[in-house]
């Protein structure tokens, strides 16, 4: 039995992030009764809240499981938080962690100097 193009979709984005269905399940928080038959059933499909959840899940748009087509890049934060909200609690931790390590060290590079100031076209900087 051929899957419903949407689901074509949907499986092949689990399996680039090596995602079971029950992580689906969850990181979409689908129960998975209802997110099983899509995989199995030709006339089963998700509805349009599930595509929306699913393509958050997946840090898709849910445009592109609809139509197959990608209709530009995310804004990155938004995609950033997606992935973070869709992230175990360790893993959150983690990212969080190096979120702040960054921070730090983007405000002590300000701090001396170390970024190259960017000067007017023309200007020596050295003069």
């Amino acid at each position: 039995m051929a899957m419903h193009p949407i689901t074509q979709r949907i499986k092949a984005l689990m399996d680039e992030r090596g995602m079971s269905k029950a992580d689906l399940s969850h990181a979409a928080d689908i129960p998975y009764h209802r997110l099983n038959p899509w995989f199995f059933r030709d006339n089963a499909k998700p509805n349009a809240d599930d595509i929306e959840a699913v393509a958050t899940a997946l840090s898709v748009k849910a445009s592109f499981l609809i139509t197959g087509e990608d209709d530009g890049p995310r804004e990155e934060a938004s995609w950033i938080l997606s992935v973070y909200d869709n992230l175990p609690r360790d893993k959150q931790m983690q990212l969080e962690g190096f979120a702040r390590f960054l921070a730090e060290e983007a405000k002590r590079s300000q701090g001396s100097g170390q970024e190259p100031e960017e000067h007017p076209k023309g200007e020596d900087p050295d003069s």
